[in-house]
């Protein structure tokens, strides 16, 4: 990723299924992410995080298989930080998940040209996807951002799966 494109550095709230991790898995089954994530990612981002510039508005990455899920936490978080919620984000093709690739090279061309972006600001944005594995998404997301002229994308995502056995 040349440097101009790349994100700045970002923050995984938790592992898959362990901890708070387990709050992520069964609210994400029941279609919508709890108060206690809220909380636990306000002050991750606020108090341990800090990134500066802060961001000025936020927005997800689309799910295909949970919709409005993100969107709705998403909007809540950027309530709490004062900050806009914008729907940026396209997904204008479907592809396999990431987890079925057999390694980073299918990962990063699996995710190429799945994602639009539109309805940006330029200032600083919190880029939020629910859980990860190989980061690619983000990072694809991340470089359409600035190359659209986003002044930095810091990633975050409620948990991290890799290792893992997700298989939902």
């Amino acid at each position: 990723v040349p440097p101009e494109l790349r994100s700045s550095e970002g923050r995984v709230l938790s592992r898959w299924g362990v901890g708070i991790g387990s709050t992520v898995r069964s609210d994400r089954e029941a279609g919508v992410y709890s108060e206690e994530l809220l909380e636990f990612s306000e002050r991750l981002i606020w108090d341990t995080w800090a990134p500066h510039p802060f961001p000025t508005w936020i927005t997800v990455v689309p799910s295909n298989r949970y919709p409005g899920v993100m969107e709705n936490f998403a909007s809540r978080l950027a309530e709490r930080l004062a900050i806009n919620f914008l729907t940026a984000i396209t997904k204008i093709e479907s592809r396999p998940p990431q987890r079925n690739m057999q390694n980073t090279v299918q990962q990063r061309r699996n995710v190429q040209g799945c994602f639009q972006i539109q309805n940006f600001e330029a200032g600083p944005v919190l880029l939020l996807d629910d859980i990860v594995d190989s980061r690619w998404t983000l990072t694809q997301i991340g470089m359409q951002l600035r190359e659209a002229g986003v002044e930095k994308v810091y990633p975050f995502a409620l948990a991290d799966t890799s290792g893992s056995s997700v298989h939902d």
